[in-house]
């Protein structure tokens, strides 16, 4: 079972992206989702994938099943119920691929961490960020430690919104997103058009992750301390 975590504000973008990946996976699909607010309707979103009559022409839609979490969120310090879930999903379904969308207030690194404590048995792709290109520099001052944490422990971003930004403003974006993650790949619109083989690449597995690939900063530590945090009360 190949994992791929899809992480990203709400609203950036990263329900329409695994939209346009799906198609281009040969096997069964997973998509574990949570999004405080929001789950039931990407569970319709996304669940119309696996009707074939939705199906485009030019790809073979592959069998689609949706699983939600509802009682808290899978970015929590939940360690052993995260891993229950995945290992259920993986029981229950042996898909080929296993799409992970946090909430959009997930902690990647936290994420990254409980899934290499388990390698051995799960084969983790390098995570994705799906960034909005508008609301970045809102969000990069007003969220803090998390959103860096999305940034700045993925070796892939996707960025989005770009054509709502005149020139100068989307030049600045890149520069602070290289600055926060100097290694980066930035995939800058429109991502649709990527080659089948671009997409497929991203569920390869990943040879060496590094978790965290950033250390947390004081804000990520002070959040996974809060007594509440375990139960995702901080991110109504």
């Amino acid at each position: 079972m190949k994992i791929l975590i899809v992480s990203g504000f709400l609203g950036a973008g990263k329900t329409t992206f695994i939209r346009q990946l799906i198609p281009h996976l040969k096997g069964s699909v997973v998509v574990l989702e949570n999004e405080l607010g929001k789950v039931a309707l990407d569970g319709d979103f996304l669940s119309d994938l696996s009707d074939p009559s939705t199906a485009a022409p030019s790809h073979s839609r592959a069998p689609i099943d949706i699983v939600e979490m509802s009682e808290g969120c899978i970015h929590c310090s939940m360690e052993a119920d995260f891993l229950t879930a995945i290992r259920g999903v993986r029981e229950r379904f042996s898909p080929d691929f296993l799409i992970i969308e946090p909430a959009g207030t997930a902690i990647l690194s936290l994420i990254l961490s409980t899934l290499t404590e388990a390698k051995e048995e799960l084969s983790l792709a390098a995570p994705v960020t799906v960034v909005d290109a508008k609301t970045f520099s809102e969000h990069i001052e007003t969220l803090g430690g998390f959103y860096r944490d999305q940034i700045c422990n993925a070796p892939t971003l996707i960025l989005t919104k770009l054509d709502e930004l005149p020139t100068e403003e989307w030049e600045m974006v890149l520069d602070d997103l290289f600055d926060l993650n100097p290694k980066v790949d930035i995939v800058l619109p429109p991502y649709e058009d990527r080659s089948p083989e671009w997409w497929t690449g991203l569920l390869e597995p990943w040879p060496s992750p590094s978790v965290p690939m950033d250390e947390p900063t004081d804000e990520v530590r002070e959040l996974r301390a809060l007594p509440g945090y375990d139960r995702a009360l901080l991110f109504k």
